[in-house]
């Protein structure tokens, strides 16, 4: 809030900056937090793996419950934030909470399966997911709002589409239209005119997703403990 709201100025477009940034961030973080820890999951517990045998999927799905643990006491200081600096709207658009957080939860796991896997045969891979996070999180309108994304050159080109085809983008978009009140009261905010039907789509994909990175680690996880 401080740095880029007031430092770099960004607060003075945005309404309630402190609060729009931090739904952002919530969801960024129960996205990156998945990410990282299941990537890194198999080989964090090459140990265990190499001298028990267990269900490989215990590891990666404890990581996603502790991601998820942390991500519900983020959300709820999130809602204390809101009740005290601005106000809840009790509104058909708050449906739009559990449909993001589901769709990111499935789509961040359906990665995470796939690259703890993965990262077993490559170890490379941990490295290239950690500069992936941090150019990614600058593809996502946390720090910045979709409005600025469109009323900027690319607004209504294909280069907007291929944004918002981000499931990430999808889903703090629908958090923020759900949560931050300022945002949908101020007329110069613009929306996705789409954006039910988008993150409908993005659930279905990441379903389908899920169920083929499920298949991918259940075909490798054979030789996981030779391999560690």
């Amino acid at each position: 809030f401080f740095a880029l709201g007031q430092i770099l100025g960004l607060a003075r477009s945005i309404p309630d900056f402190a609060i729009f940034i931090y739904i952002g961030l919530t969801m960024w973080g129960l996205f990156s937090e998945i990410i990282m820890s299941t990537t890194t999951s198999i080989i964090g517990n090459s140990g265990l793996i190499k001298k028990v045998y267990l269900p490989r999927e215990i590891f990666p799905l404890s990581a996603i419950g502790g991601a998820l643990f942390n991500f519900i006491v983020q959300a709820g200081v999130l809602l204390v934030g809101i009740l005290i600096l601005s106000h809840l709207e009790l509104s058909p658009r708050l449906l739009y909470v559990p449909l993001a957080v589901l769709t990111l939860l499935i789509f961040a796991t359906a990665i995470g399966l796939a690259l703890a896997a993965w990262n077993v045969y490559l170890r490379d891979i941990q490295h290239l997911v950690e500069v992936a996070i941090a150019v990614l999180f600058w593809a996502s309108p946390i720090a910045y709002s979709f409005s600025f994304v469109h009323n900027s050159a690319i607004g209504g080109t294909w280069i907007e589409q291929a944004y918002l085809a981000n499931p990430v983008t999808t889903c703090i978009i629908a958090m923020q239209k759900a949560l931050w009140a300022s945002g949908t009261a101020d007329p110069a905010q613009v929306w996705p005119d789409d954006l039910l039907p988008r993150l409908l789509i993005t659930l279905f994909i990441s379903l389908i997703l899920l169920f083929i990175s499920q298949r991918v680690f259940s075909r490798l996880q054979g030789n996981f403990a030779q391999e560690l």
